[in-house]
């Protein structure tokens, strides 16, 4: 008996760590294309030989890390068939 319960806790364990995996590639994934996209619209040049980026690089690269992430969470909510409304429309009163 006690056999199948460590069966059990195996299975359950190796689902978890599947799970982790494609989780991981998920993300990497995720920020692949951050990196790609982000990289060619807000960095100038990469042989300009400076080793941080000027202020206006790093104000572009979290304007356009933001979006992109704004954009992500849209497309999450729209396949999960989620409504979204705009926040600046409410509710009109029934006649």
């Amino acid at each position: 008996m006690n056999f199948l319960w460590r069966q059990g806790k195996q299975t359950e364990e190796s689902s978890s760590l599947k799970e982790a995996g494609e989780e991981a590639l998920l993300f990497a994934d995720m920020f692949g294309r951050i990196v790609s996209s982000c990289y060619h619209k807000c960095i100038e040049s990469a042989t300009s030989g400076g080793k941080e980026l000027s202020i206006a690089e790093g104000a572009c690269v979290d304007r356009c890390v933001s979006k992109f992430l704004q954009a992500q969470q849209i497309i999450a909510d729209v396949t999960k068939g989620v409504n979204i409304e705009p926040s600046s429309s409410s509710p009109q009163p029934s006649p």
